[in-house]
């Protein structure tokens, strides 16, 4: 499935890595916003100056967006982690996590892809699903693919296309790296993201912990 075609004018917003072991969360600010009103708006606009009332208040939307993501499938579009790979298989960080709702998961891969400067997948371990997903992505006339050498028995001198090899050789694209020289609505994804972030630190939501939550329980690619 291709990525879907989405401006940034959609209320998608993209969160990115904060260096510490964060995702790359793509997801829907209108959703967010209307499961905070759906309990804000009928309170007293006093409430988060009374310190007892604001954090009964801010468990409650944390409850409840936590149901809307893990138990319902809204706001979260989709979720990847990623591991940066300290040397070899041609600098690009591979992929130790993800998970989409049905047909998101091309589009938040195209922008890990573009932003980290390439991806491959875990170099351990990949699920079925994942595995269709780099099929495509071999095929696909706008992504550039290179391939690796196998560490354990390279056969060629230059170490930076070394890599942990999956079974197959080159004809598994498990064993190659992915490119994608142009995202142009990306700028405007994370640009919504940083409009949302003072509301979610007001609301003391973090989207990583439901989008941990979502790599163990929901669509994992």
């Amino acid at each position: 499935m291709p990525a879907k075609i989405i401006s940034s004018d959609s209320g998608l917003c993209l969160k990115t890595p904060n260096g510490d072991g964060s995702s790359y969360i793509l997801y829907n600010s209108a959703e967010l916003l209307d499961a905070i009103s759906d309990i804000t708006s009928e309170l007293d606009p006093s409430w988060k100056s009374r310190r007892m009332e604001a954090a009964a208040t801010r468990r409650q939307i944390r409850d409840e967006i936590y149901e809307a993501v893990v138990e319902k499938g809204m706001i979260i579009r989709a979720a990847i982690r990623v591991q940066r790979s300290p040397e070899g298989q041609w600098g690009v960080s591979s992929v130790s996590s993800a998970v989409a709702a049905p047909g998101w998961g091309p589009t938040l891969y195209d922008a890990v892809m573009f932003l980290e400067g390439g991806l491959t997948a875990d170099r351990s371990e990949v699920s079925r699903r994942a595995a269709g997903v780099w099929r495509k992505y071999r095929d696909r006339s706008d992504i550039t693919a290179k391939p690796f050498d196998d560490v354990e028995d390279p056969k060629t001198p230059d170490p930076s296309d070394d890599a942990v090899m999956h079974p197959g050789g080159l004809e598994n694209p498990l064993n190659w790296a992915y490119f994608k020289s142009e995202a142009p609505i990306l700028a405007g994804l994370v640009d919504n993201h940083e409009s949302m972030s003072r509301t979610l630190r007001d609301y003391g939501i973090n989207l990583d912990d439901h989008a941990g939550t979502l790599f163990v329980r929901r669509y994992t690619y």
